[in-house]
């Protein structure tokens, strides 16, 4: 359920300070609202996040504009100065490796019966992320 503040209001602070005290994460209704979401999004795809933009943020698109093209890229790319590319260059550099030194390692055995076992630990092909857009931001805090 939405909640809308306003920092005009006067009982802002108290209702405020209620929200980000609110226990959330163990909530059965949110668990199977979400989870509702995923599978709807696992079966039509695309199409689902669309809806749903849609729905939530009250903004229409359409699959095409969910992708940014290699051309988008590569244009926006070029308007990053060569001072601020090497800073990115650098931060990703040193995150990767940081990473890097997380990374379990991959396993595999064979048992006393003959059976192959183990795991192999791979990136995702490829990461989504919702930002939603119709929501007003979270004032700092004072």
């Amino acid at each position: 359920m939405p909640h809308r503040l306003s920092t005009t209001d006067a009982d802002f602070e108290a209702r405020f300070s209620a929200l980000l005290t609110m226990k959330r994460e163990d909530s059965p209704d949110v668990d199977d609202i979400v989870a509702a979401i995923i599978a709807d999004v696992r079966a039509r795809g695309d199409l689902a996040l669309v809806d749903y933009t849609s729905r939530f943020d009250r903004m229409t698109l359409d699959p095409a504009q969910l992708r940014f093209s290699p051309e988008e890229i590569e244009a926006e790319c070029a308007k990053v100065s060569d001072e601020d590319r090497a800073a990115l260059e650098l931060a990703a550099e040193r995150i990767r490796a940081y990473h890097a030194r997380q990374m379990p390692e991959d396993q595999s055995w064979t048992d006393e019966v003959g059976a192959m076992l183990g795991w192999r630990w791979t990136p995702v092909s490829a990461a989504g992320l919702y930002v939603p857009v119709a929501s007003p931001p979270i004032p700092p805090r004072s």
